[in-house]
């Protein structure tokens, strides 16, 4: 039988981590493009409040 790994808190911790950091890469794309495109006022304040709902 082959033997498994079991996932420590560590584990997910780190895998928690580096989604949110992804999250937070692609809000500030979205910022990024938002503000690109400024003539939509609606997709920057859109963006924005994205980003600030995702904070605790």
């Amino acid at each position: 039988m082959a033997h498994e790994q079991k996932i420590t808190s560590d584990d997910l911790f780190k895998i928690s981590a580096s989604l949110s950091l992804i999250g937070d890469g692609l809000a500030l794309l979205a910022l990024k493009k938002a503000e690109a495109e400024s003539v939509n006022q609606k997709a920057m304040t859109a963006a924005l409040n994205r980003l600030i709902r995702k904070r605790p």
